[in-house]
């Protein structure tokens, strides 16, 4: 199915381009597509998946195991380092009703 979106899209963006760009006309405007065409396509597309696959591993494997140091217990989603920091800041005198 995305494969058929992205052939429209080619045909589509292609005979706008040679158009309006190029100036061609009738017969002229539709793209040519060639097997040169669909390899060179192909090896883009490839290339761009296996580096999006690399860049989301990577960043996978970065990540600590596990919830690392989130509160779990609480139902906001900080970590226990913040949590210390808040309940050590004095509350301020409006908040204590004085």
């Amino acid at each position: 199915m995305p494969a058929m979106i992205l052939l429209m899209a080619f045909i589509v963006i292609s005979t706008v381009y040679n158009r309006f760009v190029l100036r061609q006309r009738g017969f002229d405007q539709l793209p040519k597509f060639t097997i040169a065409h669909a390899r060179e396509i192909w090896e883009v597309c490839s290339e761009f998946l296996c580096s999006l696959v690399d860049y989301i591993s990577a960043a996978w494997n970065t990540r600590t195991r596990g919830f690392g140091n989130i509160n779990t217990t609480s139902h906001h989603w900080t970590s226990r380092e913040e949590e210390a920091l808040r309940s050590a800041e004095p509350e301020p005198d409006h908040a204590r009703g004085t």
